[in-house]
């Protein structure tokens, strides 16, 4: 399909009287247009970045262009200022870079740091830990004394 779409545009298109100029493309393009073109710069272009507000969902993430990124637990809720650049994504609150991570493509992903996400869950109590067996410290063989105090200040 490119082929004879490119065999088509040279040899039928650009040949034939054009309805608003009122003649061939490719005659309009030697006499006008060709002098007008330069050769590309010899540096790369400066990459262009983007600057995003976003609230940080209940979940931890931003969605920048259907892709999801972490954020640290603690700023649920808040607005954040997203820069998206060419090949990373950064997170800032106030003047301060909270999230870091590599841009994502493919649509719909979760680019994630676990470390976003430490102290947010109670660590699973180890059941190999013995459960003591001295009467004073086993709560259930306290004196009613001890929450008393605890409770009214020691008032009885």
């Amino acid at each position: 399909m490119q082929r004879h779409l490119s065999r088509w545009m040279v040899e039928v298109a650009d040949r034939r009287i054009h309805g608003t100029t009122k003649e061939q493309p490719a005659v309009r393009f030697d006499r006008d247009e060709r002098e007008a073109l330069r050769s590309l710069p010899p540096r790369l272009l400066a990459v262009r970045t983007r600057r995003l507000k976003r609230r940080v969902n209940a979940d931890c993430f931003v969605d920048i262009d259907t892709i999801r990124y972490s954020v640290p637990y603690r700023h649920v809720r808040k607005i954040v200022e997203v820069v998206v650049k060419e090949q990373e994504v950064e997170i800032w609150l106030r003047g301060t870079c909270i999230a870091r991570h590599p841009r994502g493509h493919e649509p719909n992903a979760l680019i994630r740091n676990p470390a976003h996400f430490d102290g947010l869950f109670r660590p699973k109590a180890n059941a190999s830990t013995p459960i003591p067996s001295n009467p004073a410290v086993d709560p259930m063989c306290r004196p009613l004394s001890v929450y008393t105090e605890l409770v009214e200040g020691g008032r009885q």
